[in-house]
């Protein structure tokens, strides 16, 4: 961080560098250095007794789980489908939504490197001293997801309980003129509190692009065949009994508009996380286990076809733009939304695009729409990506989430907030040495109050990426 104020570089800190379908580990804007962070992969301490770990933005999901797992698998963490060599604490900072809840809500306190070059914690403890979830005094851990505020260095989590009757409840709905009656229901459900963790729905587009490549020609067509509209996981957390009566509750509730499978308690001890037939594996997601199940996803929507030895997307012939709207938990919004999605991706020339709607709570849900394309034609379907993202505008629906084209035109946040925003950047990083976010395009920023120079890099001064 010194080295970068006093040659005047502009830094942007990944984790591991694959948040797939937002840009991977691009930066914002031309000239920036990466500070790669992938080989910081302590796991610092583990509490046991309460539920929490500190670890470093270098640290996987399957080296996360490989860790729980042999201390005896008491606590498991919110898991998503990313993929194993996926970053915990840098999924954590664009508050990634796992099958618990979204995982920003995980972090308990983090170590930082400010643009000063100072190490602070965002609490009075120094992620060992204080184990217990409580803050004395201001909390500033929340400034840092979606922010340039700083480089976070290690953060402490908190963890679930592993108990008999976790588990999840798999719904299939028989007939695409009940979906509406279908997400009324699992919105009781969730409101009710029958379902512990983040309701996933895919469309039938989802569910073909996720399990068709792991299958042969003969399983595929009996698969494509009898896939159904849409599918949902969704999680159960408790005692067995709790569980149990859980299950009850939602079949008897979903029972008559589609299938339903249960699946409770422990169905793997082992500390390798993927394993077993890729509907196993589906379920097993929504249990606590990561898995590569989804990564060839990307290439079956795409090309057609997929190879699932390629399990780094970046290395294959075929790209990913998310979108994510996120509006209220409730039916007609849900509706309305698939909707204007279906049609506007019609109207664009667009096949039928995966599609995951996440009820992160009783007030928020989250789409994830995938928009796959080869990537000997990204233009023209980043074009048709921007005309999807602008028709949502157009009906006010923000993103939770941003990729690095920011063509949306969403409105800017009050001024009064915007220059909140920037005080706290300047006290944080007063020389501007962090590379702007795509995150800061929606504060309006003045005048910058500190001139930066630019001076010449010299061959070998430090060990950090230049990217074009």
């Amino acid at each position: 961080m010194k080295t970068a104020r006093a040659r005047g570089l502009q830094l942007q800190p990944v984790s591991c560098g694959k948040n797939w379908g937002f840009g991977s580990a691009l930066p914002l804007v031309n000239d920036a250095w990466i500070v790669d962070l992938s080989q910081m992969t302590n796991i610092r301490s583990y509490d046991g007794e309460c539920g929490s770990v500190c670890l470093e933005p270098g640290v996987t999901q399957l080296a996360l789980f490989q860790t729980l797992a042999k201390q005896g698998s008491r606590w498991f963490f919110n898991v998503t489908g990313a993929g194993e060599s996926t970053s915990v604490l840098g999924n954590a900072l664009e508050r990634g939504i796992g099958y618990y809840g979204q995982r920003h809500a995980d972090l308990i306190e983090l170590e930082v490197v400010t643009g000063t070059g100072d190490v602070v914690w965002t609490r009075l403890g120094n992620g060992d001293s204080v184990l217990n979830g409580a803050s004395l005094g201001p909390d500033i851990t929340q400034l840092f997801p979606q922010a340039g505020f700083g480089i976070v260095t290690a953060a402490r989590l908190r963890l679930l309980k592993c108990t008999d009757g976790k588990g999840v409840v798999i719904a299939r709905l028989h007939h695409r003129k009940f979906r509406e009656e279908f997400f009324r229901r699992i919105l009781i459900l969730k409101r009710d509190g029958c379902i512990a963790g983040v309701p996933h729905i895919g469309n039938r587009e989802r569910i073909i692009s996720t399990v068709a490549p792991w299958l042969s020609v003969q399983q595929r067509r009996s698969f494509m065949s009898g896939a159904s509209e849409w599918t949902a996981a969704l999680p159960l957390l408790g005692r067995r009994e709790m569980t149990e009566t859980a299950a009850r509750i939602i079949e008897s509730s979903l029972g008559e508009l589609g299938d339903i499978e249960a699946v409770l308690g422990e169905n793997r001890s082992k500390a390798e996380s993927t394993n077993g037939s890729p509907m196993e594996q589906l379920k097993q997601l929504a249990s606590g286990y990561p898995s590569n199940l989804a990564l060839p996803s990307v290439q079956w929507a795409a090309l057609g076809k997929a190879d699932v030895s390629m399990l780094d997307p970046e290395k294959t012939k075929a790209g990913l733009i998310h979108i994510t709207p996120a509006i209220s938990s409730t039916v007609i919004e849900i509706e309305n939304t698939l909707n204007l999605v279906t049609k506007t991706a019609r109207s664009l020339g667009m096949a039928p695009l995966p599609i995951t709607v996440n009820i992160v709570d009783s007030l928020t849900t989250v789409l994830v729409i995938s928009v796959p394309f080869a990537k000997a034609k990204a233009a023209a379907i980043q074009k048709k990506a921007q005309g999807l993202r602008q028709a949502l505008t157009r009906a006010g629906i923000r993103p939770y989430r941003l990729g690095l084209t920011n063509d949306q035109e969403l409105d800017p946040v009050p001024p009064a907030s915007a220059e909140l925003f920037n005080r706290l950047r300047l006290a944080l990083d007063p020389a501007w040495v962090f590379a702007e976010s795509k995150y800061e395009s929606l504060f309006v920023q003045p005048a910058r109050a500190v001139a930066r120079k630019r001076r010449p890099r010299m061959a070998g001064a430090s060990n950090l990426r230049k990217v074009a």
